[in-house]
């Protein structure tokens, strides 16, 4: 697990493949641990899920780290799935066209 003040960022495997979920803000300042995060589970070889149900905000930064894990996953044959993106998340990715690029999947899971 990686963790800055209110953001934290945990992987688990799963027979889906890597789930990685992540919480609170995702900026300049906390993408680099979600890029380690991700390069972790390109390096693993399997399909990977990011949830996004606690996100609470993303800029650029984060939707570039998507997009190269996207990137890589597709060269590799893999999949990625975006799962239960929160609002503000879903809006970004909406207004980035990526809504229509990534596989995004909005049922919400129940919290635990």
């Amino acid at each position: 697990m990686s963790e800055s003040g209110d953001y934290h960022v945990v992987s688990s495997t799963t027979e889906d493949g890597t789930v990685i979920y992540v919480r609170g803000e995702i900026d300049l300042t906390t993408h680099h641990t979600l890029v380690r995060m991700l390069d972790e589970a390109v390096a693993r070889g399997q399909n990977v899920i990011v949830d996004l149900s606690r996100t609470t905000f993303m800029d650029s930064s984060g939707l570039r780290a998507l997009m190269e894990l996207w990137q890589s996953q597709t060269a590799a044959g893999l999949d990625l799935l975006i799962r239960n993106p929160s609002d503000p998340v879903l809006r970004t990715l909406h207004y980035a066209g990526l809504d229509r690029v990534f596989r995004v999947d909005q049922r919400r899971q129940p919290e635990s």
